[in-house]
């Protein structure tokens, strides 16, 4: 994140407390039980060395497409990979 920095502004102290609160809302902004089909995508690579349990999980009903990349580069360097996973599986519901 930090080498993004640039490109997004810094980051002080109003948006370091805006993320903490963000990571202290999100488990309350959880869907209900979902109808429509889930597709969960997620990198195969953490983005910092040495992280353990780093994987996010969906305990809900879904596909998992597990992608080439880290959470960041799955939606740059290897965003085609990534749409590729998503092309498939809509693909794969029409078929159905």
């Amino acid at each position: 994140m930090l080498d993004r920095e640039s490109s997004v502004g810094g980051f002080g102290t109003a948006r370091l407390a805006a993320m903490s609160r963000y990571s202290d809302l999100i488990p309350h902004c959880l869907p209900g039980p979902l109808t429509a089909p889930v597709l969960f995508v997620r990198p195969e690579e953490p983005f910092a060395p040495g992280l353990d349990g780093w994987q996010a999980v969906w305990k809900g009903a879904h596909e998992l497409a597990e992608v080439p990349g880290t959470h960041f580069t799955v939606m740059e360097d290897r965003a085609e990979s990534t749409a590729g996973a998503v092309e498939k599986w809509l693909s794969d519901i029409v078929a159905a």
